[in-house]
């Protein structure tokens, strides 16, 4: 794909691609992010989502006439989920200027997303201190846990589609990696949950 022009009407379709061009374009070139990506627990650029004009509707089932509607001078996509996939056959047909992004998955897939993020928006070296301020932080996780004992036991579970979901090692997402960097367990593979009237997956 080539980019002619320093893309200025950036549209982030999920959490994750939202999160890296907020912090590598700014918001004043972000014109529309999910709603989840304004939950700090869920986004490290949350403060910024203020200044985003549209938040996207919870979940990973955009409408292409809304994002077609903005004008975007690139769409950013997430493949791995599925109604993002269905949006992106639909945007194609309509010529619209897109960048999709496979896994968010482990340290290394984000430090590659980042640096082609960084690359589309025409920020290089922004990416590349990410990426460096990533690097250094998993090293001072693992200085600490040299002198750890024992493993914690987590329970981790997510809202951002406003339902309460439980998140396994095998979602495909950074959660699980990041608890088991940190020396932790995850749980949800181990054990089901079970609560009445109330729906896990």
């Amino acid at each position: 794909m080539t980019i002619a022009a320093e893309p200025r009407r950036i549209v982030a379709l999920s959490n994750d691609v939202a999160d890296i061009a907020l912090r590598l374009a700014g918001p004043e070139r972000v014109v529309a992010v999910p709603a989840s990506n304004a939950t700090p627990s869920l986004a490290a650029s949350a403060s910024l989502v203020g200044a985003v004009a549209t938040k996207l509707p919870p979940g990973t089932n955009p409408e292409p006439e809304q994002i077609v509607a903005l004008r975007p001078d690139l769409v950013l996509i997430t493949t791995r989920h599925g109604g993002e996939q269905d949006a992106a056959k639909l945007l194609e047909q309509v010529g619209v200027p897109m960048l999709m992004f496979a896994h968010w998955g482990s340290p290394g897939e984000i430090a590659e997303n980042v640096r082609v993020l960084g690359q589309a928006l025409g920020v290089p070296e922004k990416a590349e201190q990410l990426v460096r301020e990533m690097e250094e932080g998993m090293a001072r996780v693992e200085k600490a846990l040299a002198k750890a004992s024992g493993r914690p036991r987590v329970l981790a579970m997510s809202d951002q589609a406003q339902r309460p979901f439980v998140i396994g090692k095998s979602g495909g997402g950074i959660t699980a990696p990041l608890i088991e960097m940190a020396g932790g367990d995850v749980v949800a593979d181990q054990e089901a949950p079970r609560r009445q009237n109330a729906s896990w997956r």
